[in-house]
């Protein structure tokens, strides 16, 4: 996980940002996420799919790379 950090957060300068389309279906909450460039470039889209426990808590969670 560290080397995933530091080849594209840390080295690359990229920070993500959650788009503003979050839906929850029951214990499923579903949004889309960008990977940004320092001179804010739109540089990946995703989306990220999260499972929640009945105590509202994240049970498990699903990150899909869409371009």
């Amino acid at each position: 996980m560290r080397g995933r950090y530091e080849q594209w957060v840390d080295s690359a300068g990229l920070s993500f940002r959650r788009r503003d389309d979050v839906e929850r279906l029951h214990e499923v909450v579903e949004f889309h996420w960008e990977a940004v460039s320092p001179d804010g470039e739109v540089t990946a889209v995703g989306l990220v799919l999260l499972v929640l426990g009945t105590d509202g808590r994240i049970r498990r969670d699903y990150v899909f790379i869409e371009s």
